[in-house]
C-alpha cells in the first residue's frame, strides 16, 4: 500500500491534464497581455484552459482579429557610400 502512495506521488507529472492546466496557468499572464494589445479584453485568456477547444479558439480569435495600427516609422535616409 505504501509503495502505491509513494508511486502516485512521484508520477503526477504524467498526466496529460496536470501538465496541460500548469502550462495554460505558466501562459495566462502573457496571454492576456497579447489580447489587450489585440484590442480583445484579457478575461479571454481564461479559455486557454480548455483542453482542446482553448487554444484553438484564441489562436483564431488573434488571427481573425483586426489588430491596431501603429503610426508608421518616419523613413530614414539611406546613406550614401
Amino acid at each position: 500500500m505504501e509503495t502505491d502512495l509513494a508511486a502516485g506521488a512521484i508520477a503526477w507529472y504524467r498526466d496529460p491534464l496536470t501538465i496541460h492546466f500548469i502550462m495554460a496557468a505558466a501562459a495566462l499572464w502573457p496571454l492576456a497581455r497579447i489580447l489587450k494589445r489585440a484590442g480583445l479584453a484579457p478575461a479571454w485568456a481564461v479559455l486557454i484552459a480548455v483542453p482542446v477547444l482553448g487554444p484553438a479558439l484564441i489562436g483564431s480569435a488573434l488571427v481573425f482579429q483586426r489588430w491596431p495600427n501603429r503610426p508608421a516609422a518616419p523613413a530614414r535616409p539611406r546613406r550614401r557610400r
